[in-house]
């Protein structure tokens, strides 16, 4: 549907106009009409069309009262926000994924299912995968492997030694 709206809207740094705002927000009305003329089944196409609804059916579209999200737009708008958080944008900055988890997590059972925002952060891990880290010992880390269980900590690999200085061997810590 974002073939629909002009690039300059699409790339413009900075905050956009209300007149910019709606035309963007027109995008899953035009994703779902693409599919439609192509031939594409309905489930795939409320999926398009749903994306930027939240879990109390605000976002947009605006639904008519009563409408029912299939779940899998749940799935996808949690994993879309994750990916545009975590995305370096022209508007803003982005987000690491550490930040973008406390984040969405704020807004579970408004903006997300859940059901669903739980599973997602059960496989992130508790901090997810490419979080930078301080340790107290004063390396610097990555993590590699996240946690699996709630509170075990995640595997990671040193960057910076103690000293602040690069690390070139791989040295995992479990």
């Amino acid at each position: 549907g974002k073939l629909y709206v002009p690039r300059e809207i699409l790339f413009k740094k900075g905050r956009l106009s209300p007149a910019e705002w709606i035309a963007v927000k027109q995008h899953p009305i035009h994703g779902e009409k693409i599919l439609r003329d192509e031939g594409i089944d309905s489930f795939c196409r409320a999926v398009a069309y749903e994306h930027h609804m939240r879990f109390d059916l605000t976002g947009y579209p605006t639904p008519k009262r009563g409408y029912k999200m299939v779940d899998a737009s749940h799935i996808i708008r949690i994993a879309d926000s994750y990916d545009a958080l975590t995305t370096k944008r022209p508007y803003r900055k982005q987000l690491n994924p550490y930040e973008a988890v406390k984040l969405m997590i704020k807004m579970r059972g408004t903006e997300f299912h859940p059901d669903y925002l739980d599973v997602f952060m059960r496989v992130l891990g508790n901090i997810p995968i490419g979080s930078l880290l301080d340790l107290d010992t004063g390396e610097s880390v990555i993590v590699v492997e996240p946690g699996r269980e709630s509170g075990e900590l995640p595997r990671v690999r040193v960057l910076k030694d103690s000293g602040g200085r690069d690390v070139t061997e791989e040295i995992i810590l479990d």
